[in-house]
């Protein structure tokens, strides 16, 4: 399981080098078609085929770096998910306790406001008893 509290510095630094290799694919794929197109205008055979050998291989590349970075691209989500996903649960239980509390505070304030209002009947009797 990843980190809850993913580091804030090394999720930039992910990011960063996931665009690094996001970019690094598409030069290896603008390489290979470069080399494509050497290869289908060329004259001399002998070089069209280095040509398109290079294309191969520069697209092999591009696939390697691709499966590099969606990888990167996995954990990051994963590891974004584990700690909004705790968040979410911190938050639930705030809320929760704020709700107990709350429901304490009520009950608190319902017993006091019962005791006054038995303590202003008794005091109003008590008056009636001196007038009378």
């Amino acid at each position: 399981m990843t980190d809850p509290k993913p580091d804030p510095r090394k999720l930039f630094d992910d990011m960063v080098e996931i665009a690094r290799q996001s970019a690094d694919e598409l030069v290896e794929r603008a390489r290979a078609l470069s080399h494509d197109l050497a290869a289908r205008v060329g004259e001399d055979e002998t070089e069209n085929a280095s040509h398109r050998a290079a294309a191969a291989e520069a697209r092999a590349r591009a696939d390697a770096t691709k499966k590099q970075y969606e990888a990167g691209l996995t954990a990051m989500d994963a590891q974004l998910k584990d700690a909004t996903s705790e968040t979410r649960q911190q938050v639930r239980q705030f809320a929760d306790l704020t709700r107990a509390n709350a429901e304490k505070v009520a009950k608190e304030i319902q017993a006091s406001a019962e005791k006054a209002r038995q303590d202003a009947a008794m005091k109003g009797g008590q008056d009636q008893n001196r007038q009378g």
